[in-house]
């Protein structure tokens, strides 16, 4: 079969989708990676080229800061990516929390794929997607979470869809409450409240002479790298796909193809990030080199991510840490006996796959706080939050972590956890079957014609 795998164009998203287009295209399915050209600073063509895979970068470098700066006029100044991060125990007692982020994800996903107000020449995302399917002809259609006109692209081509979900199901928890609410409302003879997650889709799908179905929000069914444990109650088909760690392409650097005469750790570079917050954003610089100075005490080599602005700002290092502006966790990891990091899935699926024991420093973006709290709970390994964050409370529990053997067997149970999903390889057979199942039930409209802005 033909697949058109539709990722966010941001590194991470990226490497996420990797080992799904590997395991499709080993087994013989015909794959082409889709991102949007021109909107990250990210190069998403050469990322895609860097895998090995075939891809497309769709779209214009368009200046889109002033629409930004127009649709933003008017929100909520607190509005950011902390606002993202749901809190599920909530929803019961906090209505007005959930409804914050379902405002928040309207709000970010409207100025991500904007209709009105684009530049002179510049066409939606969503036609140029339209376009490329009619093109590449697929008969699945797999989309980022947050690439939302990939769905209309399939309908338009009669493609079976399915959101690829690498973190835990937001969109899908937060629209689950609104249908909650809204049959709430009718019971009761009120009116229901308008739901913004579904309003702000209605211009991309009357563009191509579509009314609102759930599907175009949540796909036909969602392949998720969320571990079961962590899934969010959403009553939508689900299939569950290990996590593999893909960090990149790169040499394996010679240093470390040798053994480590001390334990090793890998901090990342988002805990300075987090620290800055902590120290009510005293500077960057102050944040490094006061972590650094308290790590340098420690019997252990600190392998640490620094850019060559954070290292000129950190002056002179402790002798037992190394910079690096970037290596791949899969090769450093290895070598480690443990890793400080911010709670990104990816730096957590790496950590797991190696049974290192992880210091969690949560920087709420996504599912940072709840992987946190996965991991502790497993005895895999510690987490810090943002009250009790200073450079002494990262050194102790690192203590902790190396001394600790405890968190070690804790790290390898969460390795087992891990391999209980199906890995890539094994979930190709269910998309081949559901892709049968669904591919048919799609309404493609005669090639060529599109509904006019």
């Amino acid at each position: 079969m033909r697949v058109m795998l539709v990722t966010f164009p941001l590194r991470a998203h990226f490497y996420d989708i990797v080992p799904l287009a590997w395991a499709l295209r080993s087994a013989g399915h015909e794959v082409d990676v889709v991102s949007q050209f021109g909107m990250t600073d990210d190069d998403v063509a050469d990322l895609i080229r860097s895998a090995g895979l075939p891809g497309t970068a769709l779209g214009e470098r368009a200046d889109l800061a002033p629409l930004v700066t127009a649709r933003r006029a008017g929100q909520t100044p607190e509005l950011g990516p902390e606002a993202l991060a749901v809190d599920e125990t909530a929803a019961a007692d906090d209505p007005a929390g959930w409804k914050w982020n379902r405002h928040c994800m309207a709000t970010q996903f409207a100025m991500t794929y904007p209709v009105e107000g684009l530049p002179a020449g510049h066409r939606p995302y969503v036609d140029h997607l339209v376009d490329h399917a009619r093109a590449f002809r697929p008969d699945l259609v797999v989309w980022d979470t947050l690439c939302f006109p990939a769905a209309i692209a399939a309908r338009e081509v009669g493609a079976a869809h399915a959101r690829f979900l690498w973190g835990r199901d937001h969109v899908g928890w937060v629209r689950a409450q609104s249908l909650r609410e809204q049959r709430q409302a009718t019971a009761q003879g009120t009116p229901p409240e308008a739901d913004p997650l579904t309003a702000w889709l209605e211009p991309l799908l009357e563009r191509y002479g579509h009314t609102y179905e759930e599907e175009f929000l949540l796909g036909q069914w969602s392949i998720d790298l969320t571990p079961t444990p962590m899934e969010l109650p959403v009553d939508h088909p689900r299939v569950p796909v290990r996590r593999l760690p893909y960090n990149g392409a790169a040499a394996l650097p010679a240093w470390l193809r040798e053994a480590p005469e001390r334990p090793r750790v890998c901090l990342s570079l988002g805990v300075t990030a987090r620290l800055r917050q902590r120290q009510g954003g005293t500077g960057q610089q102050v944040a490094v080199t006061d972590l650094l100075a308290e790590l340098g005490t420690l019997d252990a080599d600190i392998v640490a991510t620094l850019t060559a602005e954070q290292l000129a700002q950190a002056g002179t290092l402790p002798d037992n840490v190394r910079p690096l502006d970037y290596v791949p966790l899969d090769l450093l990891l290895p070598t480690c006996s443990a890793i400080i990091h911010h709670g990104g899935a990816g730096t957590y699926a790496a950590a797991a796959a190696h049974r290192v024991p992880q210091l969690i420093v949560p920087v709420p973006r996504w599912d940072e706080p709840a992987l946190a709290r996965y991991v502790s709970d497993r005895g895999a390994g510690l987490t810090l939050g943002a009250a009790d964050l200073t450079p002494g409370s990262v050194r102790r529990a690192l203590t902790r972590l190396l001394d600790d053997p405890a968190f070690r067997e804790g790290a390898a149970a969460l390795h087992q956890e891990l391999l209980s999903t199906p890995s890539p390889r094994d979930t190709v057979p269910v998309l081949e079957a559901l892709t049968a199942r669904h591919r048919t039930a799609g309404r493609p409209r005669r090639a060529g014609a599109r509904i006019s802005a």
